[in-house]
């Protein structure tokens, strides 16, 4: 667990779909961080009662892992859990927030 005196975080369970996962090195490639989007699907029905279905992808990226360690695939169904950060950087003189999920733990959804 992260320490966080104000106690101002959001913790994140989530179950999906690896639709994309990346791995970049650094700390002279001995350490590993590793990227993926997770879609979600939820299933509604709409005003006239038709089932219908939306799909959110959400950013999440793991770090200070070995190098070579496992990486999901896509098409793999996870579940993670982590927090809420926000990621901001100043992209053509304006700045930029990115939303992500800090992943704690990783696993394989059977």
């Amino acid at each position: 667990m992260s320490k966080n005196k104000n106690k101002d975080i959001a913790y994140v369970t989530l179950v999906g779909t690896v639709v994309f996962s990346d791995v970049v090195r650094y700390d002279d490639n001995q350490k590993e961080l590793h990227n993926y989007f997770i879609q979600i699907k939820e299933n509604y029905k709409d005003k006239d009662g038709n089932e219908k279905e939306r799909k959110y992808s959400f950013k999440a990226t793991q770090f200070g892992l070995k190098k070579n360690s496992y990486v999901f695939l896509k098409g793999e169904r996870v579940k993670i859990n982590g927090f809420l950060k926000v990621n901001s950087y100043m992209d053509n003189g304006e700045w930029v927030n990115q939303t992500y999920i800090q992943i704690n733990k990783i696993d394989d959804v059977e």
